[in-house]
């Protein structure tokens, strides 16, 4: 069975359900009744309880993340580029070195970024979370800041936060020159 995850933010609340179809559906519908009755905790409980109403399913398919598509890749390349181990991401095949360790860091740090969207749907990882992407891959990364740094210069990553609450997230621009590390791989597997 697939597992379905779902990110929303309204206003002041926030919401994040991970498990089945059936599961996330209820769970959102109970998160949608929770906002609509703080809009309406100035009225009574009685009317406010007659004036929530749950959306029709067509609504709630609407507010559930589009699957994402590539240009250039299909799931057979990202499944031979990256491993998913229980809630870790692993990148089986990354780009060589061609004596630049700098730009061996970047191309990983791109896939990792794209990997971490593609399988689970993390639009802004932490850095942490990257970083041990590379580390269990065995990239030798010493501070992913400066990895990130050119990138964001580059206009390929944007850069939320300091310090260990540091989050990234991947631009199209990115995720296109991902892309082309990912097919430039293909002759690797």
């Amino acid at each position: 069975m697939d597992s379905l995850k779902i990110q929303v933010k309204h206003d002041q609340h926030e919401f994040t359900a991970e498990g089945s179809e059936s599961t996330v559906r209820e769970l959102l519908q109970g998160f949608l009744e929770v906002v609509k009755g703080a809009a309406l905790k100035s009225t009574p409980p009685v009317a406010r309880a007659q004036e929530v109403a749950i959306p029709p399913a067509s609504q709630v398919d609407s507010i559930l993340p589009p699957a994402l598509s590539f240009e250039k890749v299909n799931q057979a390349d990202l499944d031979k580029v990256f491993k998913r181990e229980g809630e870790k991401l692993r990148l089986r095949i990354y780009p060589d070195d061609d004596g630049d360790k700098n730009q061996q860091g970047r191309d990983s740090m791109l896939l990792a970024l794209l990997g971490l969207k593609a399988v689970f749907g993390k639009e802004d990882p932490s850095s942490v979370a990257i970083a041990d992407v590379l580390r269990s891959t065995g990239i030798p990364v010493t501070r992913l800041n400066d990895v990130a740094v050119a990138l964001i210069k580059e206009g390929f990553i944007t850069k939320m936060g300091m310090n260990r609450a540091t989050t990234y997230r991947i631009t199209t621009r990115g995720s296109n020159r991902a892309e082309e590390i990912i097919v430039s791989l293909r002759m690797k597997y």
